[in-house]
């Protein structure tokens, strides 16, 4: 199944790309390093690469500021065997990404942190990590960009170590998170009924599985219950 990471083979080129196909405007180097996680160097690499590519053209200058867009013209992409409207497969593939994530609701850029985050938490304690939860407003469509990122992360043993690698990564970005870094078994017991608080807002308020599964969760829909 092509993914935008399996077509691209570069975190940034998807980055910029999920960016330019939300919004269709042109965006300076400058611009994409605000909207992204990645650095400006970084960016202007995928760029020139995106542009010989024939996936994004520049479209006007200002100075020696450039700007790109999406080159909705025909071209032959990486991964794929046949020529096709760029454009609009990226936007397929975007849609599909975003409704498989249930984050339609959610704006471009904390989009890229969430994904971001996912990729660097699973690169980081793969090994511990169970399950990712995206909660509050970014999951039931009332996000604002003032608006902190709610996680619940379960961890076979949350313990310090795994608790200061995660919280490591959040404080990476120029963006505030809400984390709840629980235990397996710190999970099991939130989630069985009679539910804890915390719980019982996650599943009433909306939520979207970023990682892991969640039978428990599932069932206790299915079911109703009540909270402890």
């Amino acid at each position: 199944m092509a993914t935008l990471e399996t077509v691209l083979n570069s975190d940034t080129k998807v980055q910029i790309l999920r960016t330019l196909a939300v919004n269709d405007k042109s965006y300076a180097a400058e611009d994409l390093e605000r909207e992204t996680t990645k650095d400006i160097t970084s960016i202007y690499k995928a760029l020139e690469d995106l542009r010989d590519e024939k996936i994004l053209k520049t479209i006007q200058t200002e100075g020696k500021t450039k700007y790109y867009k999406l080159d909705t013209r025909e071209s032959s992409v990486i991964g794929m065997s046949v020529p096709v409207d760029f454009s609009a497969s990226i936007n397929k593939l975007l849609y599909d990404e975003m409704k498989q994530y249930g984050l339609n609701n959610l704006p471009k850029y904390p989009l890229n942190i969430v994904f971001d985050f996912r990729k660097k938490l699973i690169g980081k304690i793969d090994d511990d990590l169970e399950k990712i939860i995206l909660f509050g407003s970014a999951a039931n469509g009332e996000y604002t960009l003032d608006s902190d990122l709610d996680l619940y992360i379960v961890c076979k043993e949350a313990g310090v170590e795994a608790e200061d690698q995660i919280h490591e990564i959040a404080e990476s970005y120029d963006h505030e998170f809400s984390l709840a870094i629980k235990s397996e078994k710190q999970y099991q017991e939130d989630f069985t009924k009679p539910v804890s608080k915390l719980a019982d807002s996650i599943i009433k308020d909306g939520f979207t599985t970023l990682y892991g599964e969640v039978e428990e969760i599932n069932q206790y829909i299915e079911d109703g219950g009540e909270q402890k």
